[in-house]
């Protein structure tokens, strides 16, 4: 189906098919973006963490399971998530980047390495757990499954 739309940029008419985003065949400039369908999993994912740390901080709930592995397992998903829409947005500006399995398992390990090796080193608040670690996997790989499945959709 071909849609007519105005480029915001500059102002001229061009037809399009493509369903996530249209360019301006004048100047490219990308118009008509739906962002809920592009980032739906990370806008899940980013509502869910900041939810549980204002339920957490602001509200008081004490969910105990939530609190000690919640932030845990959504570690990876939430700042993968958060890097995929700012690189997106201010260096690759195309909104159909994503990040491949090797990012996102160096990205769990640098996760690991650093809140439970070397911040419990010099940091009274934090203690080493093991079990930590497995729920930052196990929120790399659920994401890295979802992620590869949605975009299927």
């Amino acid at each position: 189906m071909k849609v007519q739309s105005k480029c915001w940029n500059c102002s001229e008419w061009t037809e399009n098919t493509r369903q996530i985003e249209e360019s301006c065949d004048f100047c490219g400039t990308v118009n008509n973006i739906n962002w809920l369908r592009i980032y739906k999993l990370e806008l899940i994912i980013l509502f869910l963490g900041c939810l549980h740390q204002v339920l957490q901080k602001i509200v008081h709930l004490k969910i105990v399971w939530v609190d000690s592995y919640g932030d845990d397992l959504l570690a990876v998903p939430f700042v993968s998530a958060s890097v995929l829409i700012m690189e997106n947005f201010l260096v690759y500006q195309n909104h159909t980047r994503k990040h491949s399995f090797s990012q996102l398992l160096f990205l769990f390990v640098f996760i690991s390495v650093v809140f439970e090796f070397i911040i419990p080193k010099y940091s009274q608040y934090y203690t080493y757990d093991l079990i930590d670690i497995l729920y930052y996997f196990i929120g790399f790989i659920a994401y890295y499954f979802a992620k590869k499945n949605l975009d299927r959709f």
